[in-house]
């Protein structure tokens, strides 16, 4: 059965939302990849939905945990890009990835997050490094960075739950 790789400690009822959370998820990147922008209404109801479902389904304070974890990691992105703001003028992430990464860690947990940014980051370097040696021309240096953490978010639910 494929719930407890989707919603680890849940009960199978909850693998509707589970995957309305990974679609929300793939869709928003989607999105950023055509746009370079992450849509804040999807992501807003994935955190909604997920924190209600695991609340109410699972406990109370497990859902809160996981919703003021999600928040932590999206402050700890808005630091690191405000710091990185600040010395260089530019920055370096989008609060798009903050917000995709608050849902990923409020729907599935830090593991698979985590997984989400470091394989993430190596995709999109090796994407870049395509991009200069394939297209010079087209090289801005802007990557969208949703879907790389996309598939990384899969493999680290795959792994760790």
């Amino acid at each position: 059965m494929l719930a407890p790789f989707i919603s680890p400690g849940l009960p199978p009822e909850t693998l509707v939302i589970s995957f309305a959370v990974l679609l929300i998820l793939g869709l928003t990147a989607a999105v950023d990849a055509q746009k370079g922008e992450v849509p804040d209404l999807p992501i807003i109801f994935g955190i909604l939905a997920a924190f209600l479902v695991q609340g109410v389904y699972g406990n109370w304070l497990l859902a809160a945990e996981n919703l003021l974890a999600g928040a932590g990691v999206a402050a700890l992105i808005w630091a690191t890009n405000e710091i990185y703001f600040r010395m260089r003028g530019r920055d370096a992430l989008g609060m798009g990835d903050a917000k995709w990464t608050m849902l990923a860690v409020t729907g599935f947990g830090i593991m698979p997050a985590a997984m989400a940014w470091g394989l993430g980051a190596c995709l999109a370097l090796a994407w870049m490094a395509v991009r200069r040696l394939v297209l010079p021309a087209c090289n801005d240096g802007v990557v969208y960075f949703a879907p790389f953490l996309f598939v990384g978010l899969t493999i680290g639910i795959y792994i760790f739950n």
